[in-house]
């Protein structure tokens, strides 16, 4: 049945946005309005967590919303700059070896000539992937290196997968960008999932560790909710 979208329930995701410890400091920066009866979330956030939070926050209320939450920036950069940076950073990029990766100059046309590519381009800070990678191990590998260029303000990751794909642990996702991550001491920290959930556990030596390991939790493609149950060592 068609959920009827309403002000009570616009209103709801409002008061749950503040009622989310995670989120509720943040929740002044959101937009939150009805376009062509769907629920549009906007605005932009400090985090990807954030980003995250809101959206399934909204969702959790109705089915029917569109993410258009974009992140603060680290580094203030072109398109151009963004795109160069990680067609440079997949180029060295062992796991991608084998697979085509090209600026597409319109993003509405996919790559669609049936071998492995990964198309690029960016808008606004936004970065759209599309194509198709052997697996989803590179599907989310590709997602996250995306993110870490400091200009990016969003993912929209296309990239298409084989159905038969057998690399979907969610934990060994997360566990190879940690340790991919030059930033991230990797040994220490123990990754477990359930469902689209992963949690972070022990003993880093740094808050900075703590925070890092957490952001590329988020930004692995299918991972909607981070328990950070991390130490920071004394």
């Amino acid at each position: 049945m068609r959920q009827a979208i309403t002000t009570s329930l616009v209103d709801g995701i409002r008061q749950a946005w503040h009622d989310d410890a995670g989120l509720g400091l943040y929740a002044g920066l959101l937009d939150l309005y009805l376009e062509n009866g769907t629920v549009i979330v906007a605005g932009e956030v400090p985090t990807i967590g954030v980003k995250k939070r809101a959206f399934f926050g909204a969702n959790a209320f109705c089915r029917r919303v569109v993410d258009r939450i974009t992140v603060a920036p680290r580094q203030p950069m072109d398109d151009s700059e963004i795109e160069e940076m990680l067609i440079d950073a997949y180029a060295g990029e062992p796991l991608f070896s084998d697979i085509h990766v090209r600026l597409r100059q319109e993003r509405l046309h996919p790559v669609s000539d049936g071998s492995a590519a990964i198309g690029v381009s960016v808008e606004q800070g936004i970065v759209h992937l599309a194509g198709s990678v052997p697996g989803l191990d590179c599907k989310r590998l590709a997602g996250v290196m995306a993110w870490w260029i400091p200009g990016s303000r969003d993912v929209v990751n296309g990239l298409s997968v084989p159905p038969a794909s057998t690399f979907d642990s969610l934990a060994e996702a997360v566990r190879q960008v940690l340790e991919k991550d030059p930033c991230v001491e990797a040994a220490p920290v123990r990754v477990g999932a359930r469902d689209s959930d992963v949690t972070l556990a022990g003993t880093v030596t740094s808050p900075d560790q703590r925070r890092l390991a957490e952001l590329d939790a988020w930004y692995v493609f299918g991972v909607d909710n981070v328990i950070n149950r991390m130490t920071v060592r004394r």
